[in-house]
């Protein structure tokens, strides 16, 4: 199991973020990217979904999430990026 840390958000509606998370993982493992990486990547489109108000009208562009992946902010529990654990 890996443990993928998810950026702070203040959320104000979470809808549309399972979608969005569904929609941004799959779109990156087509991509070729790893199972983990698009993760990080889905789970920061997620949360900059429920950020704003409405289904689709916040979910972000790529140029939004790979702004946000770049950002230290994660709430990863102290543990490491994409670290396995039990």
């Amino acid at each position: 199991m890996t443990h993928i840390p998810a950026h702070r958000a203040t959320s104000v509606d979470a809808s549309g973020a399972g979608d969005t998370f569904d929609g941004a993982f799959a779109g990156r493992l087509v991509e070729g990217v790893s199972p983990a990486e698009a993760a990080r990547y889905a789970a920061d489109a997620a949360a900059l979904t429920a950020t704003g108000h409405g289904a689709v009208r916040p979910i972000p562009g790529r140029a939004g999430v790979l702004s946000r992946l770049n950002r230290p902010n994660r709430a990863d529990d102290g543990l490491s990026r994409g670290k396995a654990h039990a």
